[in-house]
Order: structure tokens, then sequence, then C-alpha cells
């Protein structure tokens, strides 16, 4: 499979909360997606500013949305599902 990059076809999140840049490679036991966090991501100004960390609940939701990601890709549901964790 090609690197995927038009998330936004498969997920109904946008900026500032959409956490998928691509998804590197699926199939029916799992996916590998990618996601750059850089220090232009909301929550560092407020996480721990001299000591930047990405917020748990920040890397939950970017797994989840992998994983609606390549459910979406898989087609195995109706177009349009909404997949919650």
């Amino acid at each position: 499979m090609e690197r995927f990059t038009d998330i936004e076809n498969l997920l109904p999140h946008r900026k500032p909360f959409l956490f998928v840049d691509s998804i590197e490679s699926y199939d029916e036991k799992g996916c590998v997606c990618t996601r750059k966090f850089t220090d232009e991501d909301f929550f560092f100004k407020g996480h721990f500013p001299q000591y930047p960390v990405v917020p748990g609940v920040i890397l939950i939701e970017t797994m989840a949305q992998g994983g609606g990601a390549a459910l979406s890709l898989q087609k195995t549901f109706a177009e349009g599902s909404l997949f919650f964790l």
C-alpha cells in the first residue's frame, strides 16, 4: 500500500484537532500512522511551557483517530460511519 495522506476524507476531525498526518500501512490486524507534533500545536502553550509534553489524552485521541482512519480505508462499514472509543 502506498502512503495515504488524504486523512480528511476518512475522518470528520479538522485542525486543530486532527492528529493523523498519514497512514503508512494498514491491514485487518492494524495500522501504522504518523503524526508530527510541533511547537505550533495549541496544547504546548499551556502544558508545561518550559518543558512541553504532549498530554496523554492527546496521545490516546491520536491513536483512536488512526484506528478510525484505518477502518474507513478498509471499507468494512458504511461510508460516513463514525467511530467512538
